[in-house]
């Protein structure tokens, strides 16, 4: 399986782009050039030992990436698996770029998309078939068992929109934009006038 990892298991790593070129930019596929890469790791520390510690940072501003990713991890210790207390501290950093995230949710399957590409496909009779409505968060803190220091606040996930689709052939009569609390909408805000 291809990876990409800096800063992983009892090391200092890092990728960033060369001050001398304008514009650059960082394009990952795995060796076949078309495929996910499998894992993407940035100070992943899972199979350290004792108080082992890593470090990876990643930076990526004033370029711009393209990465096909399977799976990704920043700032994994070994704590998560209750057989040591190392440390991992990872840092990904863009100024530029979007991610793409998409969910088709139909009675008895969900296919997440990331890129365009299916990357997770579960059908069972369990998944829901009532109406139901978006949930957009930003989790912060460790495995439960961990703390979570508040000097790494705030935290910030920016979403650039939302977009929801209806499929005609599983819509009915209540389908439409509704508000939370069945009340009518409010009227429109004028947007924030920027400095």
């Amino acid at each position: 399986m291809d990876g990409i990892g800096t800063g992983n298991q009892k090391n200092v790593g890092s990728i960033s782009f060369n001050s001398a070129f304008s514009n650059p930019s960082a394009y990952f596929r795995g060796k076949d050039g078309t495929s996910a890469v499998g894992t993407w790791s940035i100070g992943n520390g899972n199979t350290n030992e004792a108080t082992a510690t890593c470090t990876g940072v990643d930076d990526f501003t004033g370029g711009s990436v393209d990465a096909l990713v399977d799976t990704m991890y920043v700032g994994r210790a070994s704590a998560h698996t209750g057989t040591g207390l190392g440390m991992a501290t990872g840092t990904l950093t863009f100024d530029k770029g979007l991610v793409t995230v998409g969910m088709l949710w139909t009675p008895g399957q969900v296919i997440i998309y990331q890129q365009g590409r299916e990357v997770f496909h579960w059908e069972c009779q369990r998944i829901s078939r009532i109406p139901s409505y978006f949930i957009l968060q930003h989790l912060t803190g460790g495995w439960e068992t961990e703390g979570f220091d508040d000097d790494n606040l705030p935290a910030d996930m920016i979403f650039d929109y939302v977009r929801a689709w209806q499929r005609k052939d599983l819509a009915s009569a209540c389908d439409g934009p509704k508000p939370n609390d069945g009340g009518p909408l409010p009227p429109p805000q004028p947007a924030p006038k920027t400095p």
